[in-house]
């Protein structure tokens, strides 16, 4: 199983990121190939809708998407991870998404690929995660991936919080039945 991780906090030491890490290494334990891009803390840039990706096979911008492009057309899995900015992914989550428009025409990526989302938010209402969820959905219904899981963490504001929470273990655990079950 390959399985690629697509984190957006530009926290390292954050909530996110704890849950990342122990998804990884449940999944790395159980044999999968994982790779994980922090979308916060590379370069990238917007798709500018010029269309060259329809007309030329590719897209024209240089940056670090060029570094994902082939670890997201070979994974199986992808998982999300990115706490809840204002309603909903961070900034750099959705730059990636927007960059998946090349790829809209490719049959290694429609169609094929399962899907995770892991989430945590300062705020403890469930309901805090509505529109998050509701966009991956609407985006991987369009894409026809299929969702295997979810962890939605609230109410963790701080790395203390979480590291003291089962939210750890769940994301391991999830990472190691993923490479079992699929």
């Amino acid at each position: 199983m390959r399985i690629t991780i697509i984190t957006g906090s530009g926290r390292v030491h954050g909530t996110s990121n704890y849950l990342a890490e122990n998804f990884a290494r449940g999944a790395k334990e159980a044999g999968a190939k994982v790779f994980r891009f922090n979308a916060a803390l590379e370069r990238l840039l917007p798709c500018t809708g010029c269309n060259s990706c329809r007309s030329n096979g590719g897209c024209v911008i240089n940056d670090s998407f060029n570094s994902l492009l082939p670890e997201v057309l070979e994974a199986d899995l992808i998982v999300w991870v990115t706490p809840v900015y204002y309603m909903t992914m961070t900034a750099s989550i959705k730059l990636v998404i927007d960059r998946f428009y090349q790829l809209e025409t490719n049959p290694d990526f429609i169609g094929r690929k399962k899907y995770i989302v892991i989430s945590t938010a300062w705020d403890s209402n469930p309901s805090v995660f509505d529109i998050l969820i509701k966009t991956f959905e609407s985006f991987s219904r369009f894409l026809k991936w299929e969702k295997v899981g979810q962890i939605l963490a609230g109410g963790m504001d701080t790395r203390e919080q979480i590291e003291n929470s089962n939210y750890g273990e769940i994301a391991y655990e999830l990472g190691k039945a993923q490479t079992t079950t699929s």
